[in-house]
């Protein structure tokens, strides 16, 4: 995910090496009525279904996929506008399972990471149990 205030998707999408799977516009969106009308402009390139997948097949992904397209990911983060510069990953605990959750990123994709100006940042998700069980 790349996003800014002053960043123009549109210049993006028409320069970039890659075809995003999701942009908004600052101001001008909103998913559901409860939703804030975001501050920021921004595209999304997604790697797969981080709320199914592994952490460790996601990890394997993302650093796939950061050695694969390097130079052009170093060219997104330095894009005009671009000040926000997240790789997310995805996590689903079962909290009625789960006695504690710890979350690291592996040091191979924290490099890769780094490397092409991208902060890693962890998401996870709490399964809460239904008020019926």
């Amino acid at each position: 995910m790349v996003h800014g205030e002053t960043l123009d998707v549109d210049a993006l999408q028409a320069r970039s090496a890659f075809e995003f799977d999701f942009f908004w516009r600052r101001g001008n969106y909103k998913l559901a009525e409860t939703d804030a009308i975001p501050a920021t402009s921004g595209v999304e390139k997604h790697l797969g279904d981080g709320t199914s997948l592994p952490i460790a097949e996601q990890e394997e992904i993302a650093c796939a996929f950061f050695d694969r397209h390097r130079d052009a990911l170093r060219e997104l983060a330095a894009f005009p506008g671009a000040d926000i510069r997240i790789l997310g990953l995805h996590r689903s605990v079962n909290v009625r399972q789960a006695n504690g959750v710890g979350v690291r990123i592996g040091p191979r994709l924290m490099k890769a990471a780094l490397e092409t100006g991208f902060e890693p940042v962890y998401y996870v998700w709490f399964d809460k149990p239904s008020s019926d069980s």
